[in-house]
């Protein structure tokens, strides 16, 4: 049942990443067109074709004088918005270390391996000169 548990916010937690991200992408590509004096007019405009994956269109309706602006600028908007997705997914990521390093108790780790006088000399004890252990050549 939790693996079950587990799965579905696994799933959820992703559906919802993409789609936090994706909003904080296409916001911070319009911020960034609309400063940006060649394509400010039409950002929305913009940003709604790229969203859509329609970069061709986009670039096929505009006057091949300004293709170039048009690029510049798409391409500027673009890197702005994935630095705003480095920084957002940093913070998330320093989020969810200290809240690791805060919420894990000690005693939930679990300890392997035998050290002290409770060892045996067949779990801690060198091969023997054959290469056999000595659990091996009682058996």
């Amino acid at each position: 049942m939790a693996s079950g548990v587990s799965a579905t916010f696994r799933q959820i937690g992703i559906a919802t990443g993409i789609a936090a991200l994706g909003s904080i992408f296409t916001a911070a590509m319009q911020h960034n067109l609309a400063h940006s004096p060649p394509v400010a007019a039409s950002a929305p405009r913009i940003v709604a074709l790229v969203r859509q994956g329609e970069i061709g269109r986009l670039f096929a309706s505009t006057p091949p004088a300004a293709r170039g602006q048009l690029a510049a600028a798409v391409r500027s908007a673009a890197a702005a918005g994935l630095n705003d997705l480095l920084y957002v997914t940093g913070a998330v990521a320093l989020a969810g270390a200290a809240g690791a390093l805060l919420l894990i108790r000690s005693k939930d780790f679990v300890r392997t391996g035998r050290t002290g006088p409770e060892a045996t000399p067949s779990t801690a004890g060198p091969a023997g000169a054959d290469g056999v252990s000595p659990a091996r050549s009682a058996q």
